[in-house]
């Protein structure tokens, strides 16, 4: 019965300059020059516990598909050597998702998933994973199945979608519904992809309309719903609710 001395994983915080005011990745109670009443602590998505935990900030081979407006590909936290797979805009059908004109949409949200841990800037939740760019402009039947066609076909592993229709009686239509639900069962080599949706900013409950139908891309059951919480652990003020929601995740509001 022999003994021997354990070996722990060793983890180095990154050194970007703006990590003590992402508060979201971890809430110390007091943030840059904001007053401390703005704030609680551990009102968080405990993502630094999760780093220290894992012992790393994500895996290179993970690839997360952002699917939204146009992307700064040429930012300093979205660019560099082999961050950037499959990029495509499906208005132009190139591989040129970078912004348009008001195009700002889709830059801060592939920042908050993957931006890199390179000493500057911000740094996202999976600094070290991959970014698959999709840039769009218009939801339609055909539109969406191409999306999620293609990051079944590009291989992605996570597909997030901080959108929804502008109108808030939207009803999937057969197709939509058809191709999430193939991209969440079948994607990832067989054991689906992670689809992830805003709930939506307009306060409303996503349930209410027609409650026994399919309202809306975060009411189907096979993607992962996020409302929106603020820097004090409460709802924002914003943020839609109802019964399909999943989770609950820092954004801001009133009150934070």
């Amino acid at each position: 019965d022999l003994i021997s001395r354990p070996s722990y994983a060793t983890f180095t915080m990154p050194s970007d300059e703006l990590l003590s005011d992402l508060w979201h990745l971890r809430n110390t109670g007091q943030h840059g020059e904001w007053s401390p009443t703005s704030f609680k602590k551990g009102a968080d998505a405990k993502v630094i516990d999760a780093w220290e935990h894992l012992g790393n900030m994500g895996d290179p081979q993970i690839v997360v598909a952002v699917i939204d407006s146009g992307f700064d590909l040429q930012h300093p936290d979205l660019g560099g050597s082999n961050k950037v797979v499959a990029p495509y805009d499906f208005e132009t059908e190139t591989t040129d998702p970078n912004p348009r004109l008001g195009d700002w949409h889709g830059t801060c949200c592939a920042g908050v998933a993957v931006g890199s841990a390179n000493g500057i800037g911000i740094v996202g939740v999976a600094p070290m994973s991959k970014l698959m760019p999709l840039r769009f402009s218009g939801i339609s039947d055909s539109q969406v199945e191409k999306w999620f066609n293609y990051c079944m076909e590009k291989k992605a592993d996570v597909v997030s979608n901080s959108w929804g229709s502008a109108d808030s009686e939207f009803v999937m239509s057969t197709r939509m519904f058809n191709a999430i639900k193939r991209c969440a069962t079948e994607g990832r080599n067989g054991k689906g992809c992670v689809i992830v949706f805003a709930a939506g900013n307009t306060n409303r409950n996503i349930n209410a309309y027609k409650p026994d139908q399919y309202t809306g891309f975060a009411t189907h059951p096979n993607v992962i719903a996020v409302a929106a919480s603020n820097s004090k652990d409460e709802k924002a003020t914003y943020s839609n609710y109802g019964k399909s929601i999943s989770i609950c995740a820092p954004s801001n509001g009133a009150g934070g």
